[in-house]
């Protein structure tokens, strides 16, 4: 898709280029370059008219710089990284709106979301985190500090 001379997508011309055989839609949410804030909510809107068809934010460039609430935005998936909230390199969050059927790429372990909040709390911004899937047998000392996370 072409975008206009601002790097804004347009939301018309993309339900347009929206056909039966797309599955995904990718959209980053701010462009690192030269500053452009796509119109997600917009996008979004579109994107659920069309039935079977998943919308992706990439928010690693937006999450240091603006809220996200992945309700008004009305995102699928939301990817975010560490890296950008002055965390490790390698370490980022995937976060799967409730009811969204993905297969799971790999499947063990707690240490990527030890690690995100390890980020988190040092970047000395509210993370607003919550942990998606199986309860932990325990709780990690690391985790339970962090009052706005829950365990679902």
């Amino acid at each position: 898709m072409l975008v206009d001379r601002y790097g804004r997508v347009d939301p018309d011309e993309l339900d347009a280029a929206i056909t039966d055989r797309t599955i995904l839609v990718s959209i980053m949410l701010a462009n690192n370059e030269v500053g452009t804030i796509q119109p997600i909510a917009e996008i979004a809107e579109k994107v659920r008219g069309h039935r079977g068809v998943l919308f992706h934010v990439d928010a690693v460039q937006a999450a240091p710089h603006i809220e996200l609430d992945v309700r008004s935005l009305g995102a699928d998936l939301l990817s975010i990284a560490a890296h950008k909230l002055e965390g490790p390199k390698g370490v980022g969050a995937l976060f799967v709106r409730h009811g969204t059927h993905i297969l799971a790429q790999q499947h063990g372990g707690d240490t990527v979301l030890e690690n995100l909040a390890w980020s988190c709390l040092h970047c000395n911004k509210p993370a607003g985190l919550r942990r998606v899937g199986r309860a932990p047998s325990r709780q990690s000392s690391l985790w339970a500090t962090m009052p706005t996370n829950r365990i679902n």
